[in-house]
């Protein structure tokens, strides 16, 4: 099994997205990168230029998502809006 076959609960259900995850860069990607430090670098460079960064940013603070990399922020920096 790999971790893109885990299902998380704090991931976003496809139904609740609005279509803003197709459009995202990171999709495709590994999902433990965005909730493991050693790779947030790499995924805040990737929503550096994603088209949904504000849409991603947006459904973590209105949701309450206290951990991992959405739109470019981690936890820690969403806490401040």
């Amino acid at each position: 099994m790999s971790t893109t076959d885990i299902d998380l609960p704090f991931l976003p259900s496809p139904d609740l997205h609005d279509g803003w995850r197709d459009r995202a860069l990171c999709k495709g990607e590994d999902t433990i990168m965005f909730y493991d430090q050693r790779y947030f670098h790499r995924i805040k460079a990737l929503c550096a230029g994603c088209p949904s960064r504000t849409e991603c940013l947006d459904f973590a603070v209105r949701n309450g998502i206290t951990f991992g990399v959405y739109g470019g922020l981690t936890s820690k920096e969403r806490k401040s809006l």
